[in-house]
């Protein structure tokens, strides 16, 4: 890949003339090849990071397939861990709007979409890995397979609710994708989004790191193949400018329950709520956040 040409537009707030390297490239790894090395870029309007170019659907692929999410064999056991999560979503939503249909991004092998249909929403999934969205679709529900989310025909105004569950860090062009998801929703509609929240972590790596090949491991290995990283605060205000008139953000997302979680994780949560408060809340350290987006009516 050309690492030289700079991009003018950052991806995840649509400002022009403000990107700047990020200072590292991103180790990509693959089955069977070496690792691509990815150039991560800077926004000085938002502070978001984002990577330019994105790697190839093949490209992705072989990433991908060493991972165990994409393990049909691992499917179910992975939707277990994650049905407190799933169901603590859908109790949310149905206090912000009435169930109705719902569209899930990155819906996987469609262990969520049975989750939502039980509990009274009328769900469609996609999902651009074909082994997943082939199993999800077997499933019965109306689940589309592309690469990206414009191609893949659903109609503007249509859903109830639209879920990113842990999918959104791997959109290709994040803001477009962010307008997109305000298109889809009927007015009232709730966009739910669970996200890793790095950024931080990030610029603090980057920070206490010299540059050079010890810094790039590091940082990949925070990243864990994903495109993009914003702060919390920076993406309410992205949302906030394209119409969304009600956000709240709930800081402790944890994606099992909190007696499973290792040691490492809980620290991690415990640390972010004294960062929090001694931000005096400005800025959330939390790993994982739950956030909840309503479309006016």
């Amino acid at each position: 890949m050309d690492v030289t040409v700079q991009p003018d537009r950052c991806l995840l707030c649509g400002v022009t003339g403000r990107i700047r390297s990020a200072g590292f490239q991103q180790g990509y790894k693959q089955v069977g090849r070496d690792p691509l090395s990815l150039s991560w870029w800077e926004c000085g309007a938002c502070s978001g990071w984002f990577v330019n170019p994105v790697p190839t659907p093949i490209e992705i692929e072989r990433h991908c397939n060493r991972c165990n999410y994409n393990d049909p064999a691992q499917a179910q056991a992975i939707s277990q861990g994650k049905d407190l999560l799933h169901r603590r979503i859908l109790s949310q939503l149905v206090s912000w709007t009435r169930p109705g249909p719902l569209l899930d991004i990155g819906c996987s092998f469609g262990e969520f979409l049975l989750v939502a249909q039980e509990t009274g929403w009328t769900p469609s999934g996609f999902e651009p890995y074909g082994l997943a969205a082939k199993s999800a679709a077997q499933k019965g529900f109306d689940v589309r397979r592309e690469w990206v989310l414009e191609k893949a025909g659903f109609p503007d105004k249509h859903f109830a609710a639209v879920t990113a569950i842990d999918s959104f860090c791997f959109t290709w062009d994040p803001y477009e994708t962010l307008q997109l998801f305000f298109r889809l929703l009927q007015p009232g509609g709730v966009l739910t989004m669970r996200l890793t929240n790095k950024r931080v972590v990030l610029g603090l790596a980057r920070a206490l790191s010299r540059s050079g090949p010890d810094r790039d491991e590091r940082l990949s290995r925070i990243l864990q193949g994903q495109f993009h990283s914003i702060a919390i605060e920076s993406l309410v205000s992205i949302l906030r400018g394209m119409g969304f008139d009600r956000i709240e953000v709930d800081s402790q997302a944890m994606t099992a329950p909190w007696r499973t979680l290792s040691a490492s994780t809980r620290l991690a949560y415990g640390l972010a709520r004294v960062g929090s408060l001694l931000s005096l809340y400005k800025v959330n350290f939390s790993p994982g956040v739950l956030l909840f987006a309503q479309k006016a009516p």
